[in-house]
């Protein structure tokens, strides 16, 4: 609405090029809370020379996050015959910054175990082979740690997951 949009652009107008602003995105209704941040859109706005427009995701100077409401009631999961299936796939070649992955797959495995109804599944060193695999049975909840890449030089920006080949060296796989 416009009165919202004029207080992002007052705010946004306050930072330099070394400072931020985080959005908080709070719902009193469930419907909306369901919709992924990265949809968060500003079309062109009619006699604002600099404002904002786009996608706010693409912006490194904005962080949005949402923000939880506590003491409310969580929606129930669909029901399925068997356990709920969490795919885990974790990458970090040898070639990029080195990443923890393997110590974040222990943590999670230590606390998914105390879930009896939960199926956990993980795949360390991470190539679209074992993501192929994992995904080749519908999974409830998938999760990845490793490496992303977003080109700034695209016009419209692309964005990558990194994987890694058989020699533990990168692999982007666009997000697309």
């Amino acid at each position: 609405p416009p009165p919202v949009r004029a207080m992002l652009e007052t705010s946004r107008l306050r930072f330099s090029e070394s400072h931020g602003l985080r959005i908080r995105l709070r719902f009193d209704q469930l419907a909306p809370a369901g919709l992924p941040w990265e949809y968060v859109y500003l079309p062109r706005a009619e006699g604002m020379l600099h404002a904002l427009e786009g996608f706010l995701c693409l912006d490194r100077r904005i962080s949005i996050v949402r923000y939880e409401l506590m003491n409310q009631p969580v929606p129930a999961l669909a029901r399925t015959d068997g356990p709920l299936r969490f795919v885990g796939l974790f990458s970090s070649p040898e070639t990029l910054e080195p990443l923890r992955v393997d110590h974040e797959r222990r943590l999670l495995e230590r606390a998914l175990a105390k879930l009896p109804a939960l199926e956990v599944e993980c795949h360390l060193h991470a190539g679209l082979d074992s993501l192929l695999d994992a995904l080749a049975q519908p999974a409830h909840v998938l999760h990845f740690a490793g490496h992303g890449i977003y080109d700034t030089r695209a016009s419209d920006g692309k964005g990558y997951l990194v994987l890694e080949d058989d020699q533990r060296r990168a692999v982007p796989l666009s997000a697309e």
